[in-house]
């Protein structure tokens, strides 16, 4: 059972007679079409992985830029607070 995957595969590995395929049509059928909607929804998967990917990439690129302008931001308020304040807070010799 190692090297089968598909309804057909395994149609062969038990070498079924005319007469049990005739018997099992119906449920052929159904795992057959069971089997192109799984296989259409591992495409959708993988390109929803895919779109997901990008977005989690282009969101880490985002949250960089974002933390650089922060970070010059509390820079930029610490330099303005020191400007601010008056000239009795500060030591000198």
């Amino acid at each position: 059972m190692d090297g089968i995957k598909t309804v057909d595969d395994l149609i062969r590995a038990k070498n079924l007679t005319p007469d049990e395929m005739i018997q099992f049509k119906d449920l052929i059928e159904e795992f057959k079409e069971r089997e192109k909607r799984i296989e259409e929804n591992i495409r959708t998967a993988k390109t929803n992985l895919n779109q997901l990917m990008c977005s989690i990439s282009m969101l880490g690129e985002k949250t960089s830029v974002l933390g650089k302008a922060l970070q010059s931001l509390l820079n930029e308020m610490d330099i303005t607070r020191l400007k601010l304040m008056p000239d009795e807070h500060f030591y000198r010799e």
